[in-house]
């Protein structure tokens, strides 16, 4: 979890891999006409996942200056990591910030990444919360994630384990396993909800079986000491 600037792979993209594949599916799914800025795109998005990504800007710059979004928020990706161009986190920022405007919940995450560790902008705790607690009501995972630490942590916000718990156990249900192993550390510490051994072992459980070794290693401490389970 909370991995961050990863490229998006478009509807129109895989429209136009279906068209070369099978023109008449592709006519089925596809609406309204694919155009050059979505064609574009597409190529940036190939040639990006082939390693060529000194190609895949070009693409993806003349798409973006056209006023495509997706490649908007891929050349964002690709200044923040210096893919086919020299890293550049200001102008990361910039594309990152032009889609959070306007509701990009992925750009609204990048942003709030890039201010909580300072890149292309100076360090600010707040405004990475702002942008996090954006994405995160659109439903964004990692957004909801990095939230709930920024909760437990104290960091934009007064520390508050109840929405910590909030935001970990939204996550927690969908299956993340990091998000179920922090749900359990809180159960097993009492921060945010009532002290509960046997939700902490369900929890740390749930993270284990999913091969995350933190919660193997604190699955087998409970055991250990006979605390939610039999010693």
């Amino acid at each position: 979890m909370g991995e961050k600037y990863l490229l998006k792979l478009t509807l129109a993209c895989w429209l136009v891999l279906i068209g070369w594949v099978n023109p008449s599916l592709a006519s089925d799914v596809m609406d309204s006409k694919i155009t050059s800025e979505d064609l574009l795109t597409c190529q940036c998005e190939q040639l990006y996942r082939e390693g060529k990504y000194n190609e895949a800007f070009r693409y993806c710059s003349e798409a973006a200056e056209l006023g495509d979004t997706n490649a908007q928020f891929n050349l964002g990706v690709m200044y923040a990591h210096g893919e086919g161009v020299q890293q550049d986190y200001a102008e990361a920022v910039k594309w990152f910030g032009k889609l959070a405007e306007q509701g990009d919940a992925g750009a609204q995450y990048n942003l709030g990444v890039m201010y909580a560790h300072g890149e292309g902008v100076e360090q600010n705790y707040d405004e990475a919360v702002k942008w996090y607690r954006k994405a995160a009501e659109q439903g964004y995972a990692d957004a909801q994630y990095n939230l709930g630490g920024m909760y437990a942590k104290g960091e934009g916000v007064q520390q508050n384990y109840d929405e910590a718990v909030k935001w970990f156990g939204k996550l927690a249900e969908q299956g993340y396993a990091d998000a179920q192993y922090n749900l359990a550390l809180m159960y097993d510490e009492g921060e945010g909800v009532q002290q509960n051994y046997d939700e902490a072992v369900k929890w740390y459980r749930k993270a284990a079986e999913q091969g995350l070794a933190k919660a193997q290693f604190n699955l087998a401490l409970m055991y250990d000491e006979g605390e939610g389970v039999q010693q």
